[in-house]
């Protein structure tokens, strides 16, 4: 039987069809759905789509609905083009179908098979709290992943780098409970604090025109739009003394007290980040309260350059 991809939660299969709602009929205007798959550590997934309906432009460059599949990499579909069969690379995706109030389509109708993959470096939990000595190439991730982390976890995982060495880290993925109020609450007060000073006022025209026309945009599509935003306002306007990550959030750092806060979700994290300075830990705290996927990383040492 094919698996509806709403509403939004959570399966263990690791192989199967899935299908847009009502599909073949076409699917419901101002729909949002997340269907995670999670399958054991350095298993891949492949996406095969046997159709594709979902409302694009005529040359399906712009997207007005569509699916995103996400892992290792992300990738949006939409227009009527099958597409070429998608790995997003990681043991834990997530298929996100969002659509507008106007024009609804057939939808699409995809199978996806898993494989265990080999030779990928090796592994290690953050927990329990210890020193280790790192291999060349390596990964770092939260206990179980990519099945929930618990619940007043406090560990800390130290590599002793040599002295000739430096660290490149990679975030390959990460779902770590954030504090979406807090960080919102935060961000509506910055703005407050800025309209008081009048000569920034017409600077933050576009700002106040850009909050209107949210809410102009049907519930669903309001929601996942506010919720994207909080993690790059979180990422790009926000220190981490600001924020503080205060649910749960990983530590990554050198002697020299360079280094990186993570929460939030990405599938990835950009460009890696180099540590030079002897050792690096990395911190997991969580609270008492929900928890995300967890994390994984990849780590590499690299030659000092010589001075």
């Amino acid at each position: 039987e094919a698996i509806n991809i709403c509403p939004t939660r959570e399966i263990t299969a690791s192989s199967g069809q899935i299908r847009s709602p009502n599909y073949p009929s076409n699917y419901s205007s101002n729909t949002s759905c997340i269907l995670t798959i999670k399958q054991p550590l350095d298993t891949n997934f492949t996406f095969t789509f046997t159709k594709l309906d979902i409302e694009s432009d005529e040359d399906e460059l712009t997207c007005y609905d569509y699916l995103i599949i996400s892992g290792g990499s992300s990738e949006t579909f939409c227009g009527t083009t099958t597409p070429a069969p998608f790995v997003p690379g990681l043991n834990v995706v997530t298929l996100e179908m969002v659509t507008d109030g106007s024009i609804e389509q057939s939808g699409f109708d995809l199978s996806f098979t898993t494989i265990q993959t080999t030779g990928l470096p090796p592994a290690v939990s953050v927990c329990p709290t210890r020193s280790i000595n790192p291999s060349d190439i390596g990964r770092v991730h939260s206990p179980g992943f990519a099945g929930n982390y618990g619940a007043n976890l406090n560990c800390k995982l130290t590599l002793d780098v040599p002295s000739n060495k430096e660290v490149e880290i990679s975030y390959n993925f990460y779902d770590i409970e954030l504090d979406i109020v807090g960080t919102i609450g935060k961000t509506a007060a910055l703005f407050g604090i800025l309209l008081f000073n009048c000569k920034l006022f017409q600077l933050l025209m576009p700002f106040l025109l850009f909050w209107l026309f949210l809410l102009t945009l049907p519930p669903c599509w309001l929601l996942s739009l506010l919720l994207k935003l909080t993690v790059f306002f979180k990422n790009i306007w926000f220190t981490d003394e600001a924020i503080q990550c205060s649910k749960d959030k990983l530590t990554v750092a050198d002697n020299s007290g360079h280094g990186y806060t993570i929460c939030g979700h990405a599938p990835s994290a950009g460009s890696p980040d180099t540590y030079n300075d002897s050792d690096v830990s990395f911190h997991f705290t969580t609270d008492g309260s929900g928890s995300g996927n967890g994390f994984i990383l990849t780590y590499k040492l690299i030659d000092k350059p010589i001075s």
